[in-house]
């Protein structure tokens, strides 16, 4: 398969997350990408990303919950390949999760998220509802005009980009996904109170948690953002899965407290020989300290080292993650 050629953005157009038109035309946006949903736009996707073309930058997001604290690490805005925010199912979310080792979201991570943000945005419907990849264009240069609109991007966390696929213990045991997401600020938007958020008090969104879809859907809204497996907690590093299995922590990150749903069902675990784990771009690991201690009930520490990292805040972030991104690429020979 014949992939599109990597691109470098000038810090001018990386620092604004937009392209004018004419530079999008001479990019030839997702050069080699299937015009079509299917399983052969999946496999382009997958191909992309595992060969390290896909920008993503992590954010710090802080809970505090039954006397603890943790810090996740999840994307700032949806991840994009050739600056465009791509389209997913929720079974090529859990793949693009496994690649990156990272999971899917959970409702409350994804409402921490967007409280958490500092550029934010009206959800974008539109019509009719489709996914083809000149809908999945249009609709991500949709997001970054609403980003100019709404300031710039400062650095740090854009909500709301998208729904999300989450886990949930809804869809245990189902070839169900769940949807959640397009949160909104007020209580109404476009005239009508929508649904709750699971943990936002007087919080709403659009999109509460829905079961509607199996794990082949896909729409213009379903975009990806994930959290890595790494997490912070109470200074000390574990595992995302151990966390959410510990009646004693599941609370910082699941508005369920325990799940037993860890994965999109009916996607299996293992990882293709041809996609081996993609390496995150190297970014400056975030404090601990070495006095920390976590109780015996604590989850698993991870033997993995220090997390991905945070980026400090500001536009700061945007030009570390640039940075990174860019050296990561150089080293694999694009």
């Amino acid at each position: 398969m014949v992939l599109h050629r990597p691109i470098f953005l000038s810090w001018d157009e990386h620092k604004f997350g937009v392209l004018h038109e004419e530079r999008r035309q001479q990019m030839h946006l997702l050069e080699g990408i299937p015009t079509n949903v299917g399983t052969a736009r999946d496999q382009w996707i997958l191909d992309a990303i595992a060969s390290g073309q896909a920008t993503y930058e992590f954010a710090p997001v802080h809970s505090t919950y039954n006397g603890h604290e943790a810090t996740f690490y999840i994307f700032r805005d949806a991840l994009k390949i050739d600056g465009v925010r791509i389209l997913v199912t929720a079974k090529l979310a859990q793949q693009i999760a496994d690649l990156l080792d990272c999971s899917l979201l959970t409702p409350k991570l994804a409402d921490l998220l967007f409280e958490q943000g500092t550029v934010r945005l009206p959800p974008l419907p539109r019509q009719p509802v489709t996914s083809d990849t000149k809908t999945m264009i249009a609709q991500s240069e949709r997001i970054d005009k609403e980003i100019d609109k709404a300031g710039g991007d400062d650095g740090g966390i854009i909500q709301t980009v998208g729904k999300h696929w989450v886990l949930v213990n809804k869809i245990n045991g189902t070839s169900k996904a769940a949807n959640y997401g397009w949160h909104f600020e007020g209580k109404t938007f476009g005239g009508q109170k929508y649904e709750a958020t699971v943990s936002i008090p007087g919080g709403r969104l659009i999109q509460g948690v829905g079961t509607a879809h199996n794990a082949s859907h896909v729409d213009y809204s379903q975009n990806l953002v994930l959290v890595s497996n790494d997490v912070e907690v109470d200074g000390e590093t574990v595992r995302l899965q151990d966390l959410l299995q510990d009646p004693e922590y599941a609370g910082l990150a699941s508005h369920e407290g325990v799940l037993k749903v860890l994965r999109q069902p009916g996607v299996s675990g293992s990882i293709s020989s041809d996609h081996p784990t993609v390496e995150h771009p190297t970014q400056p690991t975030s404090p601990t300290s070495s006095s920390s201690t976590v109780p015996a009930s604590s989850p698993t520490k991870s033997n993995a080292g220090a997390i991905f990292g945070m980026i400090l805040g500001g536009v700061s972030l945007g030009v570390l993650g640039y940075l990174a991104v860019k050296r990561s690429r150089l080293q694999n020979g694009q």
